[in-house]
C-alpha cells in the first residue's frame, strides 16, 4: 500500500495492481464516519457518503490520475445502493461536469439454499448509448453477485447498442470480489473495444472480508457483511477504531445499503438486533476484550495491560450492548 495522495485527514493509496485494472483505497473523515458509526444514516449516511467520494476525486486531481472527460462520461446508478455514492454530484462539485450522461439498471440478489446467491430482481434498465464512454459507478459489494449482473448487462448492452467503452471507474464500500469482477470486464472490455484504455477500483476504507459458514465468528450473516478482519485496511481506518469501544464491535461496516439510506427504521431494527445477540452473548460471560480479540485481533488495545483489567470481567459486554441498544431505540 502507498500513499499517493492526502489533504486535511484524508489519503489515497495505491495497491498492486491487477491486468487491466489499478486499485486503490481513500480514506476521509465522511467515509470513516459511514463504515464506523451506525448511526449515520438516511440523507445524511447519503451527504456523507457523497462528500466522501468528491474528496476522493479532489485526491485523484491531486496525484494527476484523470478520471475521463465529460463529454465521454457515462454515471452508472446500481439500484438501488449505488445511488448514495452521489458520483453525478460529485464530478459536478470537482470539475464542474454538468452534461454527463447517467445510466440506470436494477440488480437485486437473494440467497436460495440449493442455488446460493440469485439475481432476484433487474426489470429495470435505461441505457443511453454513450460512444467510448468513460462508465464511473458505485456499489456496495460482499459476494459480488449483483455487480457481476450489472457489468455483464452494461457490456451486452453496448455491444448491442454499437458503443464503446474507454474505461470503467468504480467506486466501492466492499470485499475483493469488486477487484475480480471489474478486472474481469476490464479484461473483456480490452478484447471487444480498440480504444480500451483500462479500469481502476477504489475502496473506500479498506477491502473488508467477507463471513463464510465457517468463519470463526459468534454472530454474523454469510455472504452478507463486510468484516474488518480479514480485511486490507487504511491505517487512518484503523486507527480510528479507538474513537469508540463500539466501532471495531459492530457485525458490519456498512449493514444493508438500501435500507441505511432509503428505510432508516427497517436498518435501525437490523442494527439493533445485532446488539441485542451481543447482549446475549455477553450474559454468557463473554468480555468486550474477549470479543474484540475475536472481531478484530490486529487492535492495539489487546496488547494494553489496563484495557485489559478494564474490559475483561465477564459483564462488561453485555453492560456495553445493552447501552447500544437503549441508544438505538432513541433513534427509532
Amino acid at each position: 500500500m502507498e500513499k499517493i495522495s492526502r489533504s486535511a485527514g484524508s489519503a489515497l493509496y495505491r495497491l498492486s495492481p491487477l491486468p487491466h485494472t489499478e486499485c486503490y483505497i481513500f480514506t476521509t473523515p465522511e467515509s470513516r464516519s459511514i463504515c464506523n458509526d451506525p448511526l449515520v444514516y438516511g440523507v445524511t449516511y447519503t451527504n456523507a457518503l457523497k462528500h466522501a467520494v468528491t474528496k476522493a476525486l479532489q485526491l485523484f486531481g491531486d496525484a494527476d490520475i484523470a478520471i475521463g472527460e465529460e463529454s465521454h462520461a457515462l454515471i452508472l446508478h446500481i439500484l438501488r445502493g449505488g445511488l448514495n455514492f452521489g458520483i453525478r454530484d460529485a464530478l459536478f462539485d470537482v470539475y464542474g461536469w454538468s452534461s454527463t450522461t447517467s445510466a440506470f439498471i436494477s440488480s437485486q440478489r437473494v440467497f436460495k439454499n440449493l442455488e446460493g446467491w440469485q439475481i432476484s430482481e433487474n426489470s429495470y434498465r435505461k441505457m443511453p448509448g454513450v460512444d467510448e464512454a468513460d462508465v464511473i459507478f458505485g456499489d456496495v459489494v460482499a459476494t459480488g453477485v449483483s455487480l457481476r449482473h450489472a457489468i455483464q448487462k452494461l457490456i451486452t448492452e453496448a455491444r448491442e447498442a454499437g458503443a464503446t467503452y474507454r474505461s470503467l471507474t468504480f467506486f466501492t464500500i466492499g470485499a475483493v470480489e469488486s477487484e475480480r469482477i471489474i478486472a474481469d470486464a476490464a479484461a473483456l472490455c480490452a478484447e471487444l473495444f480498440p480504444n480500451f484504455k483500462g479500469a481502476r477500483v477504489v475502496y473506500l476504507e479498506g477491502i473488508f472480508g467477507v463471513p463464510d459458514a465457517h468463519s470463526p465468528l459468534s454472530i454474523s450473516m454469510p455472504g452478507t457483511d463486510l468484516l474488518r478482519s480479514p480485511a486490507e485496511l487504511a491505517p487512518e481506518f484503523i486507527a480510528s477504531q479507538k474513537d469508540s469501544l463500539s466501532y471495531a464491535l459492530e457485525r458490519c461496516v456498512i449493514y444493508d445499503a438500501g435500507s441505511r439510506a432509503f428505510e432508516p427504521h427497517t436498518y435501525l431494527a437490523d442494527v439493533e438486533d445485532y446488539w441485542k445477540r451481543v447482549a446475549a452473548l455477553g450474559n454468557t460471560g463473554t468480555s468486550v476484550f474477549d470479543y474484540l480479540k475475536e472481531r478484530f485481533p490486529a487492535d492495539e488495545r489487546l496488547s494494553d495491560a489496563a484495557f485489559e483489567r478494564t474490559y475483561a470481567s465477564p459483564d462488561s459486554l453485555a453492560k456495553l450492548a445493552e447501552e447500544r441498544v437503549a441508544l438505538l431505540r432513541k433513534s427509532l
